[in-house]
């Protein structure tokens, strides 16, 4: 991602933060931690690791921001370490879908989103429902259709 990218996102973001009187005060007094559920090279690492370093060439912050990579468990983990964090100011996260659909799909998940709060939405992810190229489905109506009468028959 090119560093001008991640700089008009960040400025788009942080305007946000300044509508709302707490974000407005909020300084920061030790580095930040930012969680990505993704291992080193991952796409929500390298994300991450953009916008740390995106804000500190600019000096948008006072202290650093430090990428933890909390993975495990297709991104539960991650969920968990940023609960168990509430009201800790200095512990921020980049999370993908997983973040939504976990909860929904995986007896494992504790958490879901309405345990977080979502600040910003900067990257919108591509999603695609697919079957192997002979099986009877076309559309995600067939798809559905044939799950609703093969109650858990289809993965």
């Amino acid at each position: 991602m090119k560093l001008r990218s991640v700089c008009l996102l960040l400025a788009t973001f942080f305007p946000m933060l300044a509508t709302d009187p707490a974000a407005a005060q909020f300084k920061p007094s030790k580095p930040v931690e930012f969680v990505t559920h993704t291992g080193p090279g991952g796409g929500g690492d390298v994300f991450a690791r953009g916008i740390a370093a995106a804000m500190d060439k600019e000096g948008l912050m006072p202290v650093r921001m430090q990428v933890a990579n909390k993975t495990g468990g297709g991104g539960l983990t991650a969920m968990a370490y940023l609960v168990e964090k509430k009201g800790e100011t200095h512990t921020i996260a980049v999370f993908t879908g997983l973040w939504f659909t976990n909860p929904i799909m995986r007896k494992e998940a504790k958490f879901s989103m309405k345990d977080l709060t979502p600040v910003v939405r900067l990257v919108l992810e591509p999603a695609m429902v697919a079957v192997k190229s002979d099986a009877p489905y076309k559309s995600l109506k067939d798809f559905i259709d044939a799950a609703k009468q093969k109650s858990g028959e289809l993965k």
